[in-house]
């Protein structure tokens, strides 16, 4: 019986994974898309979709199911604020990434979400999605 209850405890303190996730990527820096897609998906086993406009990730959305999303806040001069509502309305975990401080100040309206500052690791990117996963 011990056992058990020692199992749980340690089950209950694994850290949260991507691996087997489906995480959508909004970026239009193609180098960042790629080194994420790579990082999320070969070392980490989890399904990449890479969409470097808000519409393409739109349409991501609309046609497979995602757990959780990266987007870039200032796309080419776009914002992904219309990503970000609608996966807020669906309620999937995401996080924003800027490289400009105006940026991350603007996402006042998604307050709750977290936000990596450009330019991030790739341990810190994986270290928030396991965050969110785990949320």
């Amino acid at each position: 019986m011990i056992f058990l209850l020692l199992k749980k405890k340690n089950e209950a303190a694994e850290p949260a994974t991507v691996k087997d996730r489906t995480i959508l990527v909004l970026e239009d820096e193609f180098i960042i898309a790629m080194e994420l897609e790579d990082v999320l998906g070969m070392e980490h086993g989890a399904h990449v979709h890479i969409a470097s406009t808000p519409q393409a990730a739109l349409d991501i959305l609309e046609r497979y199911p995602v757990d959780g999303a990266i987007l870039d806040v200032n796309i080419a001069g776009e914002s992904s604020f219309p990503v970000a509502r609608v996966l807020s309305e669906r309620g999937i975990p995401f996080l924003f990434a800027t490289g400009c401080e105006a940026a991350s100040s603007a996402v006042g309206a998604f307050s709750e979400v977290p936000v990596l500052a450009k330019p991030y690791t790739m341990s810190s990117v994986v270290a928030a999605l396991r965050g969110m996963m785990r949320a």
